[in-house]
């Protein structure tokens, strides 16, 4: 016996392990510990004085289970009906309580937290001030550091990690060796692979994998991020939307719909790519640009400063509209063709060579 609580012989629990049936005793205080347990305050079960040490402000309260080769050290505190069992450790001020349970070889410490029905287990490690509760699981190798939060029936395994104030809640999944770095995923969002969520979102059905990076950018309803594409800058992908290969998204654009945009594309400054238009090749699209209807935009071509590409119009070559120009219907403008300062293409058009057409006349149809 220590000096620090005892094992009651004669009120004990037996509790199946696997195959194992272990008996658990209830422990009594024999000394304070602390300002809140005080000597002679019985405590939970556990298995053995290797479960809870001798010294410091570590305890099991309530009704709470700690057995197999688990240890409960420093000032942490398992309590209500929690359970933490085979090689878990829970260390420093970590709080494990309501039906949580801890165990295999995970690690609970700083003031980590594990409550309702949430599980930590297998390698996975919970630390700082980083909360896990509701349904939640974190498993495999998984991390979650920080002040993050883990909520609802959320679920983070494999390598992934999540890091400062981040958050995962709903249905949320997060795996694989993904990052969260103040990131939040909530209603059915996936993130893994490699990808990696630096202050931005992900919600809705959306999912974000391979090498993809969102940064301070929102993904949401169905859309889709991922090959090596980045989104940042308060961008933001929605409906049903993909952004891939290595293209890029940033400063409030917007792609949404069935619009796609990919290879090493770039769609920026307040742009739109909507309903179901494609951006790909080496184009850019820019300075308020916005591309819709069925158009594309491809190849090396240019589509900046508040222009418009509607329809089923096709942009593509070196070909450059600028300057507020509209271009719709189903023309087509390729080479090194150049159409600005507010001009309007519309009919079949076709503009090529080295043809440029400024103004507000209107090509020929043809």
């Amino acid at each position: 016996m220590n000096g620090k609580y005892e094992l009651i012989a004669d009120d004990t629990i037996q509790v199946q392990d696997g195959l194992v049936t272990r008996t658990l005793y209830r422990i009594r205080a024999l000394v304070d510990i602390g300002n809140e347990i005080l000597a002679d305050n019985l405590g939970g079960y556990i298995e053995g004085e290797w479960n809870l040490s001798t010294e410091g402000l570590a305890w099991v309260a309530d009704e709470a289970q700690v057995y197999g080769q688990a240890q409960v050290f420093g000032e942490a505190l398992v309590a209500d009906h929690a359970k933490v069992y085979g090689d878990a450790v829970v260390a420093v001020r970590a709080w494990i309580h309501d039906e949580a349970e801890v165990f295999g070889s995970a690690r609970i410490s700083g003031e980590g937290m594990v409550s309702g029905n949430a599980k930590v287990y297998g390698s996975a490690e919970v630390s700082m001030r980083a909360a896990i509760g509701g349904n939640a699981q974190v498993f495999d190798n998984a991390v979650v550091f920080g002040t993050s939060e883990i909520g609802d029936d959320a679920c983070i395994y494999g390598n992934a990690q999540v890091h400062q104030e981040s958050s995962v809640i709903g249905h949320g999944r997060v795996y694989g060796n993904t990052e969260l770095w103040a990131g939040h995923v909530s209603g059915f969002g996936r993130i893994y692979g490699a990808a990696v969520l630096v202050g931005g979102s992900i919600s809705g059905s959306a999912t974000v994998y391979g090498n993809a990076r969102i940064q301070h950018a929102t993904v949401s309803e169905g859309a889709a991020v991922y090959g090596n594409a980045k989104v940042s800058a308060q961008a933001m992908v929605s409906g049903s939307a993909r952004v891939s290969g290595d293209a890029t998204v940033s400063e409030s654009a917007e792609i949404a719909g069935f619009s796609r945009v990919f290879d090493r594309a770039e769609v920026s400054r307040s742009s739109r790519v909507l309903d179901r238009a494609w951006v790909y090749g080496e184009a850019v699209v820019r300075d308020g640009a916005s591309v819709q209807g069925i158009a594309k935009v491809y190849d090396r071509a240019q589509v900046i400063g508040s222009s418009t590409v509607n329809n089923d119009a096709e942009i593509y070559g070196n070909a450059l509209v600028s300057g507020g120009a509209i271009i719709m219907d189903n023309p087509r403008i390729f080479g090194n063709a150049v159409v600005t300062d507010g001009a309007r293409i519309d009919g079949d058009a076709l503009i090529y060579g080295d043809e440029r057409i400024s103004g507000k006349g209107n090509a020929p149809s043809s």
